[in-house]
């Protein structure tokens, strides 16, 4: 896989993280209690930290072997 892939996984990733976002925050508020929110903004805080690294993976494809970059692409997006 390319640098590049990842990038536009984690672009895709990223905006996914906001949908859900803002889903948890104005659809689901009525139905979830305080803890199954504080649950639910975390999981979107990890998937937007998943998606950041994804962004900034290929700025090191001179640094690292393709193999690496594989390896930590499919890492964070699975």
């Amino acid at each position: 896989m390319s640098a590049t892939f990842f990038a536009m996984c984690g672009a895709i990733l990223g905006g996914l993280s906001v949908v859900l976002g803002a889903f948890g925050a104005h659809a689901l508020k009525a139905v979830m209690d305080d803890y199954s929110t504080k649950i639910w903004e975390k999981a979107v805080l990890y998937q937007a930290l998943h998606a950041l690294t994804l962004l900034i993976l290929p700025s090191f494809s001179e640094l690292m072997t393709p193999l690496d970059i594989n390896i930590i692409g499919f890492v964070m997006i699975f």
